[in-house]
């Protein structure tokens, strides 16, 4: 009465050339009465060198029959590349050699990886990169466009009641199967290849870019392009010229570590490289605050060289904070209340009520998007609430009302609720929802 899950069995060299294969496979589906989707057989790229027809006949007729077939360990032979042309296989397993970095050959593999990559979404067959092990490279491959990964970063074996219970968990559990997800990536290069395009053209797309000289301490600026000129040059000093040496100088003392240490996490991260928040004073004595995502590229001479974007973050952490002010200062929660496609979503900037209520911004949040909010109020208020609403809806116009609910620990709490209709186009804003403690001024 269970529905089961998938599994992998990997069939050997022994098995296709003394086994009918697709025959075997056939029988057993039939006698344990089992979907054929949930047999996945694996062979192993070498066993296509070996004697490519054999397998490739056992392949055709697994495939006719509706068994998914996987290519297992691709890239660990010399045959890859030409093999690609002529396969017939569902799904290839991507060899996790090439997630082995260091210092001589990283760079290589991460391009050889890039490549098999692209080349498979050409051809639309989906692609698993077995061996991962941490969540830089799981990192990595999600940037690539790459949808699946296998390895210990996940799980390890383990014993068959562990993974029992780990089952029973169907948030754990994708039924869905492996899609393949088409090829509509662009690449840097595409771009940078093309004699086409402009400088002007290629700054805007970059954005604000420079590269920079680092020694452990000091940062300094060895190249930059227009558009970070434009994003900083008026930070620290007017000659712009005086500011690319020890550039820390104009960051608030609380931030030049913290920017220093990013290139540090950088350089072991080559992956992802490292991303942070930073304050720096400019030339009218305020402070900016920029986001900077950091990236190792090699060593020199004259020290480890990096590349670095930058963006003004300035309006949005302000405003942030002031919202997190409201939060601790304001006696009442503001809740906005947005429609997308006939989809209702409840986002609290300012929430006041956390005390009263037992529940932080966050619970809250995510007691209305999911409907067992209104758990807490009485069956009365509930019917009362839900009648209120659907009229306010169909009149757009906004209403207030008296309620009690229960807070977390199960104590009464008399609130009303005030909306007002606002109908904002630009951020799908419906209402804005007023939740105020009875009694309050």
């Amino acid at each position: 009465g269970n529905e089961p899950l998938p599994i992998s069995i990997n069939v050997s060299r022994v098995d296709i050339f003394t086994l009918d294969v697709p025959a075997h496979f056939e029988e057993l589906v039939e006698k344990y009465r089992l979907p054929k989707s949930a047999l996945k057989i694996e062979i192993t790229e070498s066993m296509y060198v070996d004697d490519s027809s054999l397998v490739g006949e056992a392949v055709q007729k697994l495939r006719e029959q509706g068994f998914t077939v996987l290519m297992d360990d691709f890239g660990s032979g010399y045959s890859s590349l030409n093999m690609l042309r002529s396969l017939n296989v569902d799904i290839i397993k991507l060899d996790g050699q090439f997630l082995r970095m260091d210092d001589e050959d990283g760079i290589k593999g991460l391009h050889i990886l890039e490549n098999i990559i692209n080349m498979t979404k050409t051809m639309g067959v989906p692609v698993i990169v077995e061996g991962v092990e941490n969540l830089e490279q799981v990192n990595f491959l999600s940037n690539l466009g790459c949808r699946y990964a296998q390895g210990y970063v996940f799980y390890r074996p383990m014993p068959v009641k562990d993974f029992e219970k780990l089952i029973q968990d169907e948030n754990r559990v994708d039924r869905s199967g492996i899609s393949f997800k088409a090829n509509q990536q662009f690449h840097i290069r595409e771009f940078l290849d093309r004699n086409i395009y402009s400088d002007s053209m290629l700054n805007k797309i970059l954005g604000a870019t420079a590269f920079y000289a680092w020694d452990g301490e000091r940062v300094d600026i060895v190249r930059f392009n227009e558009q970070f000129y434009e994003e900083v040059g008026e930070v620290g000093v007017s000659d712009f010229s005086s500011r690319l040496t020890d550039i820390q100088r104009f960051f608030h003392p609380a931030d030049r570590k913290l920017f220093s240490d990013l290139f540090g996490q950088a350089q072991r991260d080559r992956l992802n490289g490292a991303t942070g928040v930073v304050r720096v004073y400019k030339s009218d004595h305020t402070m900016g605050r920029y986001l900077v995502h950091i990236f190792y590229l090699e060593e020199r001479e004259d020290g480890k060289i990096f590349y670095g974007s930058m963006q003004d973050v300035t309006q949005f952490t302000t405003l942030q904070s002031q919202m997190n002010l409201l939060s601790w200062f304001s006696t009442d929660s503001i809740i906005f209340l947005s429609k997308h496609d006939d989809h209702w979503s409840f986002q609290i900037p300012v929430h006041g009520l956390r005390d009263a209520m037992g529940l932080s911004k966050e619970e809250l949040q995510q007691e209305l998007n999911e409907g067992t909010f209104y758990q807490r109020l009485d069956e009365s208020a509930r019917q009362q609430l839900w009648k209120i609403t659907m009229d306010s809806e169909e009149e757009r116009k906004g209403f207030r009302f008296p309620f009690r609910m229960k807070n977390a620990v199960g104590e009464q709490v008399e609130l009303y609720v005030k909306t007002d209709y606002v109908h904002d186009a630009y951020s799908d804003v419906e209402y804005i929802i007023m939740l105020r403690q009875e009694g309050t001024i």
